[in-house]
């Protein structure tokens, strides 16, 4: 089969780089900023909403978000050195 663009690696190669966790972290970053949106947009705090507003599981929610932006701010240099 063949790849729609080629000058992008697979994906294998291109989740090596950032492993598991950094996959984890952007959909953390994803579902956070979601969140964000809905919070701004529509006054709607998703997380809130799931899991009670400042619950210990709510709390957690929002640390693991915390959590995944420090983490991404570490992949920045990778990332940078790619192009």
């Amino acid at each position: 089969m063949e790849r729609l663009n080629p000058s992008l690696p697979p994906l294998a190669e291109r989740t090596s780089l950032y492993g598991f966790f950094g996959l984890v972290a952007l959909a953390l970053l994803i579902l956070g900023g979601l969140n964000w949106a809905l919070l701004g947009l529509i006054e709607v705090d998703l997380v809130a909403v799931l899991f009670g507003p400042m619950t210990t599981a709510s709390r957690t929610v929002y640390a693991l978000f915390g959590v995944a932006a420090v983490y991404a701010l570490s992949l920045l240099p990778r990332v940078s050195r790619m192009d």
